[in-house]
């Protein structure tokens, strides 16, 4: 059923079939007696399995993080940036406010790349938040 250490990450069906509602049974066996042919002309149980997205074993995703805080911590700069090797970039420059029991986070989501791999699929989707929490 799997192909490789990669499949047993996340297993994503390719597709779903229904399967038809005039085969009930499935095997050798019943009313019907139907089943799937060997090539020596013998039936046999059908074996079912789902097919699945395969995924690359060799996906790299290396990733880099900075920050540091000013103003005895209440001003924090950020900026995270994601790297896939089939060519995508991630950056997210972003700043957050705290002042107690208020916090203020900004931040910016760019996305670059070739529809490829674990980013570049959402690469039209550009990110703008800004979030304000208040602490209990």
């Amino acid at each position: 059923m799997f192909d490789s250490p990669g499949d047993l990450v996340l297993p994503v069906p390719f597709r779903n079939i229904a399967v038809d509602k005039s085969f009930p049974i499935i095997g050798t066996e019943g009313v019907l007696g139907i089943g799937c042919r060997t090539p020596a002309g013998t039936k046999r149980p059908c074996s079912l399995r789902p097919r699945f997205f395969h995924l690359e074993d060799d996906q790299f995703l290396h990733t880099l993080l900075i920050t540091t805080s000013y103003y005895g911590g209440r001003i924090v700069p950020i900026y995270t940036l994601f790297y896939d090797w089939q060519g995508a970039v991630l950056n997210q420059p972003g700043i957050a406010y705290i002042r107690d029991p208020f916090r203020f986070s900004f931040d910016y989501t760019r996305i670059d790349g070739p529809p490829t791999g674990q980013v570049g699929t959402l690469r039209d989707r550009d990110n703008v938040r800004f979030q304000v929490e208040f602490v209990f």
